[in-house]
């Protein structure tokens, strides 16, 4: 922020981060989760807390299992770590009642309170569930709506558009070369051409290569799927 008036400079900002959301498309109502607290967080940006939200439920899906696992295992130490962490995970997309069930159950594993354990932890998994099925609901609507016309998914009709499919396979593996990040949003346009494909999967290991910026590992997975699909580039 440069010299001079801060809280104008602020509010200035502010309304261009309004505007700039305002053309987006509305995200849905969530369950357990308040939207527009999450949104506040990044400043607005639709696109981003969306974003956000799958990399969360991609992330947290086990969390549940794993604390109790831990707990099984008479490892507390670890319990609760990973209740802090979904504590803060939760509070930064705006999942308030999966925040306090992650807070209470961390306090219940700190004071070893093993009469409580069961219970808080039911809380806790209710409240991730809630939460985790409102994402997916909004992932997959997201995909309905973007899916491109005249592209039929293979669990429509069993075939696909192998000219977008090529297309959309080379700028990526160049994308991906260049290392650069601009191959998130190809791969997701990748994704709406494979919907209901045998490469799911792989789609989604390329993801999770590109966000830890691990580009060769994602380049590899991409001719993985190159020559699943016996198609060349």
């Amino acid at each position: 922020i440069p010299p001079g008036n801060r809280e104008r400079y602020i509010s200035e900002h502010s309304e261009n981060n309004t505007e700039e959301a305002s053309t987006e498309d509305a995200l849905p109502k969530l369950p357990g989760i308040d939207v527009a607290s999450g949104l506040a967080r990044i400043g607005g940006n639709n696109r981003a807390y969306q974003k956000l939200l799958l990399k969360f439920s991609r992330n947290n899906a086990d969390a549940s299992d794993n604390i109790k696992d831990a707990l099984n295992n008479g490892d507390i130490e670890r319990a609760a770590r990973l209740a802090h962490t979904m504590k803060g995970a939760a509070g930064n997309i705006g999942a308030d009642d999966l925040h306090t069930a992650a807070r209470e159950l961390e306090t219940g594993i700190k004071e070893h309170d093993g009469e409580k354990f069961e219970s808080l932890l039911d809380d806790f998994t209710k409240a991730l569930h809630q939460v985790l099925k409102g994402i997916e609901h909004m992932e997959q609507e997201g995909r309905k709506s973007v899916r491109p016309s005249g592209v039929v998914a293979l669990d429509d009709a069993g075939s696909i558009d192998i000219s977008n499919v090529t297309s959309a396979l080379t700028r990526l593996a160049a994308l991906l070369e260049d290392d650069d990040m601009d191959a998130v949003e190809c791969l997701e346009t990748l994704r709406t051409y494979l919907e209901g494909s045998s490469v799911e999967k792989e789609i989604q290991e390329i993801e999770e290569f590109i966000g830890q910026y691990e580009f060769e590992k994602a380049l590899e997975g991409l001719k993985n799927i190159v020559k699943t699909l016996n198609l060349s580039l």
